[in-house]
């Protein structure tokens, strides 16, 4: 009895656990990036992988050498506005254009560029967020635009978190009742394993008021 329900608590939480982290780590993502030498701008590719449309996010860019090592960073802050699953390209200013560095990607061969390569982290979505000195603000390469509505923005972040823990307390009542079928079984003198695989069949209560109705088993303490 103790093993079914550590099973079932391990899926739950194992299952919570993974929604959870692709939320956080995984709304957006850097499909693309181009810069090359003497450009003026830098272009993104931005992919949304959330079932909800995300206006605006803030994410930090590390721009870093061939050798692996870090040469600068930046915070940006972006009204985006992409639907689930869209992806777009914005601009953003060019790293170091006056310094000759170009993308590794988009150096040609006979070009005398410094390379770097570029890691993409997101640090917030669907928030109102204010800049400091350290950060730019820059326009998407699509110049359609809409109104931002802070109290919409909050029910789209927060209202499948609060749908997912109303599905985990419900899975929790639920897991509930079969574990006290199982224990009134066992108080009756009966088969535990049979009578969930019966709530199972039917439901929880179901089961809960036919042992109820049955009573003990009597024909064991014989």
């Amino acid at each position: 009895m103790k093993r079914i329900f550590l099973f079932f608590t391990v899926m739950l939480l194992s299952s919570l656990s993974f929604a959870t982290s692709v939320d956080s780590t995984n709304a957006v993502t850097m499909l693309d990036y181009e810069q090359a030498l003497n450009d003026d701008d830098a272009r993104i590719s931005l992919k949304n992988n959330t079932k909800e449309l995300i206006k605006d996010i803030c994410f930090n860019l590390t721009y870093i050498d061939m050798m692996g090592q870090t040469i600068d960073n930046e915070n940006y802050y972006k009204e985006v506005y992409l639907s689930p699953g869209e992806t777009k390209t914005i601009t953003l200013p060019a790293f170091k254009a006056d310094e000759s560095y170009a993308y590794y990607r988009s150096v040609a061969k006979n070009d005398q560029a410094k390379t770097f390569i570029v890691k993409f982290e997101l640090k917030d979505y669907n928030t109102p967020y204010k800049l400091t000195e350290n950060e730019d603000s820059v326009e998407a390469s699509s110049k359609t635009t809409a109104p931002y509505h802070s109290n919409s923005g909050f029910f789209e972040r927060w209202g499948p978190i609060a749908a997912l823990g109303m599905a985990v307390l419900v899975a929790a009542l639920f897991l509930g009742c079969y574990v006290l079928v199982g224990f009134l079984a066992t108080r009756k003198k009966r088969s535990a394993v049979i009578w969930i695989l019966i709530s199972f069949v039917t439901t929880p209560f179901f089961a809960l008021l036919l042992l109820l109705a049955l009573g003990t088993d009597t024909s064991k303490e014989e």
